[in-house]
């Protein structure tokens, strides 16, 4: 066998490059997530998700992209999203000044390997100046290629009726296209038996089933996004009556903060769509609030409403 310092060499320098990026993108990440969101000026504009697309915010320099940004962000943790499934890199920063296209690979490296219950999440990544890397939009491309398959694939689960997915309430075609759907799977059985137990969300099981039930009784089903930043779980219409309803699922109320964020939201779209009552579904918990939102538990919501 040959011995061939000069490569062992190299092979040490290259390696010992790939650790420091490695470190500076970790520090990155480090610093973002440890950070408070800085202060910022609401700017009446929007940022659409289009499915398979990457959003681009464009604009002269210190026109206010960074801050834009920022309010996405904000937005986004308003709504529920944990920081650490959102993902900011200024590619402006000394510490990326060797940092090229060989190099992306390493922040979905190094992210992952600080969040790796985060591969199965929806993410979202913010790359402030990212135009400065040389072949930038090859790994962009690459991200969207992955994505696209995961929309294929779901395409497939739902044309064997696997999956449903439900769209949100709006009148704008542009708003229903742009907002995701939420899927809901067919069985919970399923769920457990193809995700460890104790990964589950007890709420989002109890959510499956009260979405299955609605669609068993042939419901028109959609959710809801307030103005005020706040989701309802379900909209829903009687086909043969019209008479709506709005539903928030919570699996009890014994947990202050999570009972007092579902019922934010339930009040929020109550009053944006100008319908007086909503039912808040727990497993086991039963009240009425201000007579106008009936808590009420899974079993006996079921009796009650089933034609």
């Amino acid at each position: 066998m040959y011995n061939y310092p000069g490569l062992k060499s190299i092979f040490f320098e290259i390696e010992i490059l790939r650790l420091s990026q490695k470190n500076k993108i970790r520090q990155l990440i480090d610093d973002f997530h440890e950070r408070q969101l800085p202060e910022h000026v609401v700017r009446n504009k929007e940022l659409p998700e289009l499915k398979g697309k990457a959003g681009v915010i464009m604009g002269m320099r210190r026109a206010g992209k960074t801050w834009f940004c920022y309010q996405k962000m904000a937005e986004l943790i308003s709504k529920g999203k944990k920081k650490e499934e959102i993902l900011y890199i200024n590619f402006e920063d000394d510490r990326l000044i060797e940092f090229n296209v060989d190099h992306f690979q390493y922040i979905l490296d190094v992210y992952f390997e600080k969040f790796p219950d985060n591969r199965d999440t929806r993410c979202y990544f913010f790359f402030d100046e990212i135009q400065r890397i040389y072949h930038w939009e090859i790994f962009i491309r690459r991200l969207l290629d992955t994505k696209n398959s995961l929309y294929d694939y779901i395409d497939h689960l739902a044309d064997v009726f696997l999956i449903y997915r439900i769209p949100i309430h709006s009148r704008s075609e542009k708003s229903r296209m742009i907002n995701p759907p939420k899927i809901y799977i067919i069985d919970n059985g399923l769920l457990n038996a193809m995700t460890f137990r104790n990964s589950i969300d007890s709420c989002f099981l109890l959510e499956n089933m009260s979405f299955m039930h609605l669609r068993r009784q042939g419901y028109e089903i959609e959710y809801v996004n307030t103005k005020d930043g706040y989701e309802t779980d379900f909209f829903v219409r009687n086909r043969n009556t019209g008479d709506v309803n709005l539903i928030q699922v919570c699996w009890d109320i014994s947990e202050s903060k999570t009972f007092e964020r579902e019922l934010r939201g339930l009040q929020s779209a109550m009053d944006q769509l100008s319908i007086p009552s909503g039912t808040i579904v727990t497993w086991d918990d039963e009240d009425t609030l201000d007579n106008s939102i009936e808590i009420v538990p899974f079993w006996k919501w079921i009796i009650q409403h089933n034609d």
